[in-house]
């Protein structure tokens, strides 16, 4: 895992729809839909978290899955919002 921790970009909008969630960029205008799971990773991130933060708090809500699936999952979506503009990421301290 990194030591990076992230938090929801200012500038997104988020409305519920049903299970899912749509983030709205306003500077972008581009939209991005959310499963439930992806909602639910979103809801934590109003503050600044880590990867295995969020990692964790999956495994405590879905403990049928494995950790280091979960971990892998959670990085590669961290990945997809850093890409779209939907987080941001600050270096924690060592």
């Amino acid at each position: 895992m990194n030591n990076l921790y992230y938090a929801a970009a200012p500038s997104v909008q988020a409305s519920k729809v049903g299970s899912r969630l749509v983030l709205l960029n306003t500077e972008t205008g581009n939209a991005t839909i959310l499963n439930a799971t992806g909602a639910l990773i979103w809801s934590r991130l109003t503050t600044p978290q880590k990867a295995e933060d969020l990692t964790a708090f999956l495994t405590s809500e879905y403990p049928g899955l494995g950790k280091e699936q979960v971990a892998a999952d959670t990085e590669a979506f961290l990945k997809s919002l850093l890409e779209a503009s939907l987080i941001s990421s600050t270096p924690g301290a060592s």
